[in-house]
């Protein structure tokens, strides 16, 4: 793929991941290509229907998930790194996204390419945990699809006065998650 042609299906990907954690399943296409910069012919050029561009969000992601877990496992497990690590797929917006696929999940499930993702990624993040376990930062008992679901619950968007009220909220609910992770 020609670099600009990829810029822009990275653009278009994380426009989509955005718009659709912040608007929900309502945000138009034109606008999602609005606001990646690029024209609609462009989306769908790359994405000739909405649920293909739905699925190489979900694809995204996966592959977003993977390429952390590695991250992390490839340097030294520090309570740094492991606070970076969540954060990173927290602003994934995992959370705020799973109410958008809720009933694209049958039809994301039964493809073998989302499956073989989702396997490779929850392997990734298992491994990443035993990487945090070795070095005393997680309990022995987390398993990568509890992790994963928890912070998928703290990346949920707070309704807006809540987030006006407390806006350090998702910071507090990251950095209490992962105490309460940490073995005692």
């Amino acid at each position: 793929m020609r670099t600009d042609a990829a810029t822009n299906q990275r653009q278009l990907l994380d426009s989509a991941a955005q718009l659709l954690s912040e608007q929900g399943p309502q945000v138009s296409l034109r606008t999602i290509a609005k606001h990646a910069g690029v024209g609609v012919a462009t989306l769908y050029r790359h994405f000739p229907t909405r649920e293909s561009l739905e699925e190489a969000l979900v694809l995204n992601i996966m592959t977003q998930v993977t390429d952390a877990a590695r991250w992390f496992r490839g340097g030294p497990a520090t309570p740094k790194r492991w606070r970076e690590l969540a954060e990173h797929l927290g602003g994934l917006r995992i959370g705020a996204l799973a109410d958008h696929f809720a009933d694209e999940v049958r039809r994301l499930a039964e493809s073998s390419t989302t499956q073989e993702r989702r396997t490779q990624a929850l392997q990734e993040v298992e491994s990443a945990l035993a990487h945090a376990r070795a070095a005393g930062l997680i309990r022995d008992d987390v398993p990568a699809v509890r992790f994963a679901m928890g912070i998928a619950v703290i990346s949920r968007p707070l309704p807006a006065q809540a987030a006006d009220t407390v806006p350090d909220q998702t910071e507090w609910l990251m950095e209490t998650y992962l105490a309460g992770l940490a073995p005692h």
